[in-house]
């Protein structure tokens, strides 16, 4: 359902900005019907986006609010410290398996089982000889 509504809020809104804009620019005409098709379009599309909107205009200015938009940016910061997160304990694994692949690599060597060469392709290929 909310999918619906953000489709149809969004697509009236539109339509009453566009037709607003197209008087305004084939006739130069705005009028109270501009103004209203205006204000009903950006509401439209405001509500579609927003969950809840609070303007005040007091002595210090215009202050706005828009508390979807906030919650949405507040996810994103939290996603994006956990995909951080994720890529350091990765590279952590990617650095500590590469290192033990090495160190066996090494004692693989040692133990005679296999050749200098083959040791220096392995460690700069990555694929067995």
């Amino acid at each position: 359902m909310q999918s619906w509504s953000y489709a149809v809020g969004m697509l009236m809104g539109s339509v009453a900005v566009v037709s607003a804009s197209y008087v305004w620019v084939k006739y130069q005409r705005f009028g109270v019907g501009g103004a209203f098709l205006s204000f009903v379009g950006v509401v439209l599309l405001g509500l579609s986006v927003w969950s809840r909107a609070r303007i005040e205009i007091s002595e210090d200015g215009l202050r706005a609010e828009f508390e979807r938009l906030q919650e949405q940016l507040e996810e994103v910061n939290r996603t994006t410290e956990l995909v951080q997160h994720d890529l350091d304990s990765l590279h952590i694994r990617l650095t500590t398996g590469e290192q033990r692949f090495l160190e066996m690599a090494q004692v693989l060597r040692d133990r005679r089982l296999i050749t200098g060469g083959d040791l220096e392709q392995l460690t700069t290929s990555g694929s067995a000889p």
